[in-house]
């Protein structure tokens, strides 16, 4: 593990916050003496030998904290704390991309919503992600009810573009405000694997053979 000092983790801290918060280049800090003069420094002192006795990645252990509280961490208490353990544990596990049980989870969301969309008579996935799109839209509701997942989410085409029409609350409660990050992120995890990419290519093909499937399946019923 390379050298820390406080002033090298309140570096990494600066950059992390600035990149969650959508900013591209962060200029790095030329001078410490404001943050040697703050209330701040304690606790990065604190993180110095925390982050060294317990193993810890410091840019996966800010970034964690960060993701955490939003971007919006105003009591630096929370660093070197027993419950910030916890927090990077839970991202660590987060971040930990199992490609058997994601492709698996995939098929289930296809599933789920070929069935919606048929049930609902929705034509196709555009006029899906229109529905309620000036309140909840429907697609955050599946999400929350995990019938879909981020995973999913991802890869449904011009999503993002969608997205950017739904109401900014609706969207800093259901997806915080790093939610393009996140989706590059799972989309580049799934398009890595052979059938991910497969998926995310051939979305629409995909869903509208799952939808005639099970439309098919439903008139046997009846005949």
């Amino acid at each position: 593990m390379q050298f820390l000092t406080p002033e090298k983790l309140y570096e990494i801290w600066h950059q992390e916050i600035n990149s969650y918060k959508g900013r591209l280049y962060v200029r790095p800090i030329k001078s410490f003496k404001e943050f040697r003069n703050s209330t701040k420094k304690v606790y990065f002192d604190k993180c110095v030998t925390f982050i060294a006795n317990n193993n810890i990645d410091p840019v996966f252990y800010f970034k964690s904290i960060i993701e955490y509280f939003d971007g919006s961490v105003y009591d630096y208490s929370i660093l070197a704390s027993f419950k910030s353990i916890e927090i990077y544990k839970k991202y660590l596990n987060s971040i930990n991309f199992n490609e058997v049980e994601v492709i698996t989870e995939l098929k289930r969301n296809f599933i789920f919503l070929s069935e919606y969309l048929a049930k609902n008579n929705i034509k196709t996935i555009n006029i899906y992600l229109e529905e309620n799109k000036f309140l909840i839209p429907t697609v955050f509701r599946h999400l929350i009810e995990k019938n879909i997942s981020l995973y999913f989410l991802s890869i449904i085409p011009n999503v993002e573009v969608y997205i950017e029409e739904y109401p900014k609350d609706v969207i800093l409660t259901y997806l915080k405000t790093n939610y393009k990050n996140k989706l590059f992120i799972c989309k580049n995890r799934i398009i890595s694997t052979t059938i991910g990419l497969k998926m995310c290519q051939e979305f629409e093909k995909i869903l509208d053979k799952a939808k005639e499937k099970y439309i098919l399946k439903q008139s046997q019923k009846t005949n």
